[in-house]
């Protein structure tokens, strides 16, 4: 139930903690964890793992220190939290097929979720989850639910490896990638071109398929990161973005990164500099054509982290996923290996163009992968 709450991080109770809302996510991982514990599901310390989920934390600390704000404690707060989910759920006892049914059953319900939220709102107007996409024209929503477009190609790219070798079940994932009109979909299609593509022996109908349908998703990946306008007149690829709009942002975060190269400019400022970090023309490629609008994100995890955190973050980040691909590269099952490296770099590939390191259901996902891919040692086994 945590895996399927993570896909929806709106649903919360109505109980605030001071910085945070308690999530059902929350509740569901907490109960997860003490039902492991309480049968002895937990694997000994991985203390690298630990030091570099550590060190992530402290990064965002350190940047936090040298330019205090609410924002940037409340999003050092999330991070941390985040950064634990992944630490925990990566020390649970858990096999290749089990971590597998996990991802895939949240998956699937998700899915149901968001097609049934898509057919609502562009069918007969109930509005659920206001998955607007400002590359749709106005009314017209996209596929999402909860979590919204974009991030729900992150979880369908770590998900889609794990459904080889079923190409109907790959197929089904990719495929719901196309309706969320999100930059994010290079992701999806970098993981099933990586995993099942690779992996696959004789050649099929569905492969070849499925093949022609990751190729696609990069290309219009890249062109939904690009918003080409492809007329005159509003259509699905312009209708509030202009040509280069991301572009414009990424550029604004390097130019940030630049000007305080070592700690960054603080969590969370981004949206408050990027104004004066940008151009005439850069702004008059983001919705509004506002020039006082601050209110843009990054609309990438690792330039942001750059523009926000520096050397120092960036350089955290890259230790962790060393640590984490080190354990995936190193699962004694070949198939769980080859797949969670695809899903992996699915998810740092859509993640280029997604702000997506404070999302705590993902970490979960990355977690279970490296829990199911880590060796059984002696003490281990005696203690079962």
């Amino acid at each position: 139930m945590s895996s399927v709450a993570g896909l929806f991080p709106k649903a919360a109770l109505p109980l605030a903690l001071g910085w945070k809302t308690v999530a059902l996510f929350d509740i569901f991982f907490a109960s997860a964890v003490l039902l492991a514990w309480t049968r002895g599901a937990v694997r000994r310390l991985d203390l690298r793992l630990i030091a570099a989920a550590g060190a992530f934390v402290l990064a965002s600390v350190a940047a936090l220190v040298a330019h205090p704000s609410q924002e940037g404690a409340h999003l050092t707060l999330s991070l941390a939290y985040s950064a634990a989910v992944l630490v925990v759920a990566s020390h649970l006892r858990m096999a290749p097929r089990q971590a597998r049914a996990v991802i895939l059953g949240a998956m699937a319900l998700g899915l149901a979720f968001a097609w049934v939220t898509l057919a609502l709102e562009n069918g007969i107007g109930v509005i659920v989850g206001r998955n607007d996409s400002l590359a749709l024209p106005s009314g017209l929503h996209r596929l999402g639910g909860l979590t919204g477009g974009s991030v729900l190609v992150l979880f369908l790219a770590i998900a889609a490896p794990l459904a080889h070798p079923s190409w109907f079940g790959v197929l089904a994932l990719l495929m719901s990638g196309f309706p969320t009109l999100s930059r994010s979909m290079m992701g999806i299609g970098v993981a099933v071109l990586m995993g099942p593509l690779r992996l696959a022996g004789q050649r099929s109908p569905a492969r070849t398929l499925t093949g022609l349908a990751a190729a696609a998703a990069l290309l219009l990946g890249a062109l939904a990161y690009l918003y080409l306008p492809l007329g005159t007149e509003p259509n699905v690829w312009r209708s509030g973005f202009g040509a280069g709009a991301y572009p414009g942002l990424h550029r604004a975060a390097l130019r940030m990164w630049a000007e305080a190269p070592i700690t960054g400019l603080g969590p969370g400022a981004f949206p408050e500099h990027w104004v004066e970090f940008s151009s005439d023309a850069e702004r008059r490629a983001i919705p509004g054509n506002n020039p006082e609008h601050a209110a843009w994100d990054p609309h990438s995890a690792f330039l942001g982290l750059a523009a926000e955190q520096g050397l120092v973050g960036v350089a955290a980040l890259i230790w962790l996923l060393v640590e984490i691909f080190a354990r995936l590269r190193a699962a004694r099952d070949t198939h769980h290996r080859a797949l969670a490296t695809a899903a992996l770099v699915g998810l740092l590939v859509g993640g280029t163009l997604v702000d997506w390191l404070p999302l705590k259901g993902l970490w979960l996902w990355i977690g279970l992968l490296v829990a199911a891919a880590r060796e059984e040692d002696g003490s281990e086994t005696a203690a079962r």
